[in-house]
């Protein structure tokens, strides 16, 4: 909605025209607020998504986990990249364009992604190859791209924002998580989406099916090692 103000404005209330055009009857006021003029929405959409390993330079360079859109088994207690796209498809504007990352635990009901959440947390600062609130490049979709979109998140579950203002074009939005083992049983499952930050409701359009998450709780192969058990006496018993 845009505002704009105007001075000594009439606002008829009641008029009464003769058949020949003429106003025989005026009723209304004089009014110098603002008046709202409406507008065409947007139609923000959610495009394809995959999820990468925390181990390149940057956003840029990280090892994709399988293919585009496709559902993964994720160990808990490790960073990882999720990235996913958000544009407008068509010519109205989508001003200040800011998407916030939410989980869901089993059906259990939606929850943002920030810095204390529980279940998938953002990494923080410094976990990962992610620079919160840099810009993000074109990896995973095949709109006309807008690079200056502050898309990287590490922080609070949330990316884009002043910069990013949407067209007939969009960004890719990347985040930065672990999955809480504190919170979670092998096995469990997690639906991953993204919602409008500024507005806190659901975006007009996803084109891919939610990513669902399978989480693994066994150690990763060739994680740290856990170090000697405790010295066993002769009877069996520790020392």
């Amino acid at each position: 909605m845009i505002l704009k103000y105007s001075t000594n404005r009439w606002i008829n209330t009641r008029v009464v025209i003769a058949p020949d055009g003429t106003v025989l009857e005026r009723e209304g006021y004089w009014y110098s607020g603002p008046l709202a003029l409406a507008t065409d929405p947007p139609t923000r959409t959610a495009g394809d998504w995959a999820f990468y390993n925390n181990d390149g330079t940057g956003e840029d360079d990280c090892t994709i986990i399988g293919v585009k859109n496709n559902n993964q088994t994720l160990n808990v207690d490790t960073v990882y990249i999720y990235r996913i796209g958000f544009w407008n498809n068509n010519a109205n504007a989508w001003k200040n364009a800011a998407v916030q990352l939410e989980y869901n635990l089993g059906g259990a009901g939606w929850n943002d992604v920030n810095g204390t959440s529980s279940v998938v947390r953002s990494a923080g600062v410094g976990n990962s190859v992610l620079t919160d609130g840099g810009d993000t490049t074109q990896r995973v979709t095949s709109y006309a791209f807008d690079g200056t979109n502050e898309g990287q998140d590490e922080v609070d579950g949330e990316a884009g924002g002043a910069t990013a203002d949407f067209t007939e074009n969009g960004a890719e939005a990347v985040f930065a998580f672990t999955i809480r083992s504190a919170d979670v049983s092998d096995e469990d499952t997690i639906v991953l989406k993204i919602t409008d930050a500024a507005e806190n409701e659901d975006l007009d359009v996803y084109e891919q099916t939610d990513p669902t998450i399978t989480v693994n709780e066994e150690a990763p192969t060739g994680g740290a090692p856990t170090g000697p058990g405790p010295l066993m006496g002769p009877l069996g018993g520790p020392l």
